[in-house]
């Protein structure tokens, strides 16, 4: 393909930004890398994961190929998994490095959600983090008032680095509401360090992926030939990924799983 859809879930990877990663290792890259817009293979589809609700399942992969080694030299294997219950719909996105160097990679599920008014939305549990604005090029703490879209929004959220083997805190978890609405929206953001080769292979390390949040507001949306002029008005992006330059350095052979699991909370999902 040549151009991604603007909506749903766009895979990015390996690259996030409009320049190429320092940490990449090759001198330009296009905006968002080539994964949204390749030819992914479908490896299994499950209609009865659980027969008692009725869950559903797809995994897809996509491996190194002509293409992708022209703008990026290294074999790897990505497998996405795609699975729906009638409260929660997990995604999650595993990067196998099958190169024979290590690779660090960015990667970002760039979930678009829509809502009937942007001026309701309110997003929460970002707090303390900090934040780089990709707008002015700057970098704050986020305070603990839930972000609103009263103008253009794009920042990054360092989710820093988790070395253990043990359960996520709280600041991997993240709250869309509506303001005069008692429907929310929970999102579970994870990420871990699998090793399968080594003289140890140790338990996953966890670790808080980043978080880009973003609209375009009215200038923004103007701007895009792809998008409606007053398409803003209808939909935010928050978008768990592995940006920051601390992020992992995957081994040859090894593993990192980036996943979120979004809750519809008016059916009290876990």
């Amino acid at each position: 393909g040549k151009k991604a859809i603007r909506g749903g879930i766009p895979l990015v990877y390996p690259q996030f930004g409009p320049k190429a990663d320092s940490l990449l290792g090759v001198e330009s890259m296009s905006q968002h890398g080539f994964a949204r817009i390749s030819h992914w293979e479908i490896v299994s589809t499950l209609t009865e994961v659980r027969v008692d609700s009725g869950d559903c399942q797809a995994t897809l992969r996509l491996r190194e190929n002509k293409e992708t080694t022209k703008i990026w030299p290294h074999k790897f294997e990505l497998t996405y998994i795609v699975r729906l219950s009638a409260t929660a719909l997990r995604t999650e996105l595993r990067i196998t490095n099958l190169d024979d160097a290590p690779v660090q990679p960015q990667a970002l599920l760039h979930t678009y959600y829509r809502t009937d008014d942007i001026s309701d939305v309110r997003v929460s549990g970002l707090a303390t983090k900090s934040k780089f604005d990709q707008l002015t090029s700057t970098t704050t703490t986020q305070d603990a008032t839930p972000i609103s879209f009263t103008k253009e929004f794009d920042c990054v959220f360092d989710g820093g680095i988790k070395t253990t083997a043990d359960s996520l805190d709280d600041s991997g978890k993240i709250t869309v509401s509506s303001l005069g609405s008692k429907a929310k929206l929970r999102i579970n953001i994870d990420a871990a360090y699998i090793e399968e080769f080594g003289e140890a292979c140790a338990a996953p390390r966890l670790f808080n992926p980043d978080v880009v949040v973003w609209n375009p507001h009215i200038n923004k949306a103007k701007a895009m030939s792809d998008f409606d002029d007053d398409g803003w008005t209808k939909m935010f992006c928050v978008e768990p990924g592995i940006l920051n330059s601390r992020r992992p350095v995957i081994s040859p052979g090894n593993s990192v799983i980036l996943g979120q699991t979004i809750f519809d909370d008016r059916h009290g999902g876990d």
